[in-house]
């Protein structure tokens, strides 16, 4: 069945990036999965090249409010993710990643992929659902690297989610952040950078929804080292446009999506980390 994947296209640095990342999905993901390029207009207006690269891939593009905060740009993927109600699954997708190769199957329900380490202490996690009236999980998924097992904890960069449920899991999730985001006894630095991640184990359980756990595959970290040649990854969350260069294997898959049409890589021209 078609999915719908949906992204952050902001003017500026995320222009490039999106349009990189809509182009090796056009390359690797099936034909008839339809791409959602969610635009935070009052940011302004994307770049003619952009929009023309956007055209000829079929990537629409759906104006969003930033419904958190404006210092915060991250709120913006809470709107991004209601732009995949619908039927069937849908994914959201950090801008910074490179599609790598095709699924073999996609998730069936709501998933995403742990956390690298735990932000936040057992304190904080036992406040916030006291506060919203949850019981903390007793066996939560463990982090990729340090292993933690003290709340269920995910990287939001990629988040399967059941069509039928997005825009109310949205509204949801946003109401969570700025409830936790607005409350003195959750530390800032818990907050910030990291409130998407902290609302949406919350968000999940409000909605009366397990988080299935995946596989790093379908959101490869390239914080701290590469993208090894006989590493399982379907998505690579690059973060750093430097780090794609660094093994082959990303490199020619950012080359085959830079060269997937003219407008793309008129977009991609002039930036030499692409």
């Amino acid at each position: 069945m078609p999915v719908r994947v949906s992204f952050v296209c902001q003017q500026g640095r995320l222009e490039s990036q999106a349009v990189l990342l809509a182009a090796s999905l056009r390359l690797n993901f099936p034909s008839d999965t339809a791409l959602i390029a969610a635009h935070p207009h009052r940011h302004g207006p994307l770049a003619a090249a952009t929009l023309a690269a956007l055209s000829a891939m079929n990537v629409a593009i759906a104006p969003i409010e930033n419904p958190l905060a404006a210092d915060y740009p991250i709120g913006n993927k809470l709107a991004a993710l209601a732009l995949l109600q619908g039927e069937n699954l849908g994914l959201f997708l950090d801008s910074d990643i490179l599609a790598i190769r095709a699924p073999d199957a996609f998730p069936a329900a709501l998933a995403a992929v742990p956390a690298s380490v735990q932000h936040c202490n057992l304190r904080v996690w036992t406040y916030l659902y006291d506060a919203f009236g949850l019981t903390l999980p007793a066996d939560p998924p463990a982090m990729l690297l340090s292993e933690e097992k003290t709340a269920p904890y995910y990287n939001t960069g990629f988040i399967a989610m059941p069509g039928p449920l997005a825009a109310h899991f949205s509204k949801v999730w946003i109401d969570c952040a700025r409830r936790i985001d607005a409350d003195p006894n959750v530390p800032l630095d818990a907050r910030r950078p990291y409130l998407d991640q902290l609302a949406f184990p919350i968000a999940a359980a409000l909605c009366g929804q397990p988080v299935a756990a995946l596989d790093e595959k379908w959101n490869y970290r390239g914080w701290g080292w590469d993208l090894p040649e006989d590493a399982d990854a379907i998505l690579f969350h690059y973060q750093e446009a430097v780090r794609i260069g660094r093994q082959p294997r990303s490199a020619a898959a950012a080359r085959a999506a830079r060269h997937w049409s003219a407008d793309v890589e008129e977009v991609l021209k002039g930036l030499p980390e692409f």
